[in-house]
Formats: C-alpha cells, sequence, structure tokens
C-alpha cells in the first residue's frame, strides 16, 4: 500500500509538472501571436 501510495503522488505531481508547461507554452504562444 506504501508503494502503491508513493506512485500515486508521483503521478499527481507529474500532471501537475504538464500542466505548467502546457500553461507555459499557452502563454509563450499568446505572446508570440501578438
Amino acid at each position: 500500500r506504501k508503494g502503491k501510495t508513493k506512485t500515486g503522488d508521483s503521478k499527481s505531481k507529474q500532471i501537475t509538472d504538464d500542466t505548467k508547461r502546457i500553461t507555459e507554452d499557452t502563454k509563450q504562444n499568446k505572446e508570440r501571436q501578438k
């Protein structure tokens, strides 16, 4: 169970990182379009 929880935590962190990267990409794209 401990290992399972750890995997879930890392998975959530990865999703957060992906979301951050997508947000940054979107911001940069908007800047470029201007």
